[in-house]
């Protein structure tokens, strides 16, 4: 059984204009209690900010009112909807990041999925998969 990227998607991806402020940026992160933004001009994904963007711009003196895009990445790692979970996390390992950014085939946008969501179903497989397997009995003590 094979997972995709597109299944494990939680919500609709939260974007952020790249002209809001790095407060408001934390602040939306915050209330949709997400750990990234996906930085968008118009419909084209420009940039990702992270949680720990956030806290390398305030832990350097950042004006929090500078627009976002300031301390977003530019280089956004993105996956397939129609990727499996182990490719989603081959790249967030080899990339040492904690979120993709999942697109649909005619290039949309689709969602943001985290190493979170790739470990839960990942746990959930295996524990599926072991309930499954028949238990081996135990043999009878032998009586001479």
């Amino acid at each position: 059984m094979s997972i995709t990227t597109k299944q494990i998607i939680k919500k609709q991806p939260i974007g952020i204009a790249p002209n809001k402020s790095i407060k408001e940026a934390a602040s939306l992160m915050a209330k949709e209690n997400i750990g990234l933004l996906v930085v968008l001009d118009g419909n084209k994904v420009i940039g990702v900010v992270s949680e720990r963007d956030i806290m390398k711009a305030v832990a350097s003196g950042a004006d929090l009112n500078d627009p976002v895009i300031n301390i977003a990445s530019k280089r956004v790692i993105t996956i397939n909807e129609d990727e499996n979970i182990y490719r989603a996390a081959e790249l967030m390992h080899g990339n040492n990041v904690r979120h993709l950014v999942v697109m649909g085939r005619d290039g949309s946008l689709r969602g943001v999925i985290s190493i979170r969501d790739v470990v839960g179903e990942t746990v959930r497989l295996r524990i599926l998969a072991e309930s499954t397997v028949p238990k081996q009995e135990e043999p009878s003590p032998h009586t001479d």
